[in-house]
């Protein structure tokens, strides 16, 4: 087991590199801005990666991970965490400057060349696949090597650090350490990723919303910046 979470871990981060760095030469040749091409290349290499990982999840039998079964203690431990997501997404965006992200710039550049894209990757691409990565192999595949709680500590982290070139070495990393842990619970009560990748969707949505529509604050601090 432990063997195979290895070759599958090093074929996924071969795979992501060198599809990443593909699409983001092409992208490039073809006149979009690097930083809409990077933000495009980043969505292809977690697909890449992804599948490759889900190769690997069924052949170690994890395939019950895609598929859930509703109980009343699911549907109240998913509204919770789902609430608590939702929350946190909108007040890290109210106490926080968001807008100075990376990861936002590279995201209003995407959607000034390329809207369809902008909605696609954060709300398809980075919840199905970030979860098959994070809380599939990272979490729920290694809890069968080290346990539950350790695998999901473990999540954590590398979903975290994950973020640093997207947000940089920021305190914009707690809520997303947060959000991890969150989004990590339903697979470690219930053994399903389902609900942890609707949860995902629903958060990139509201972020998405902020790009679009900043909060007062973050207007407010805006303005105060280009006064000075």
């Amino acid at each position: 087991m432990i063997v195979e979470w290895v070759i599958a871990s090093a074929a996924s981060i071969a795979s992501s590199i060198g599809s990443a760095c593909l699409v983001g030469t092409l992208l490039i040749k073809r006149g979009f801005s690097r930083a809409s091409a990077e933000i495009m290349a980043s969505g292809a290499a977690q697909a890449v990666a992804a599948s490759v990982i889900l190769y690997f999840m069924t052949r170690v039998g994890l395939t019950s991970l895609f598929t859930v079964n509703v109980s009343p203690q699911l549907l109240v431990t998913w509204l919770a965490v789902t609430a608590a997501a939702l929350l946190m997404v909108v007040v890290s965006d109210e106490v926080g400057d968001p807008m100075n992200a990376p990861v936002v710039k590279e995201f209003l550049a995407l959607y000034r060349v390329c809207k369809p894209c902008f909605f696609i990757l954060p709300l398809l691409v980075a919840p199905v696949c970030e979860e098959i990565l994070f809380r599939g192999a990272t979490q729920a595949w290694l809890a069968t090597i080290i346990g539950v709680w350790p695998a999901l500590l473990v999540a954590v982290a590398t979903f975290t650090l994950a973020h640093v070139r997207a947000l940089g070495f920021s305190k914009a990393l707690i809520p997303v350490a947060a959000l991890a842990t969150l989004l990590g619970l339903p697979v470690a009560l219930y053994g399903t990723l389902i609900p942890s990748m609707i949860t995902h969707a629903l958060c990139n949505l509201v972020g998405m919303r902020n790009m679009l529509i900043p909060s007062r604050t973050n207007q407010l601090a805006g303005l105060a910046g280009e006064l000075r």
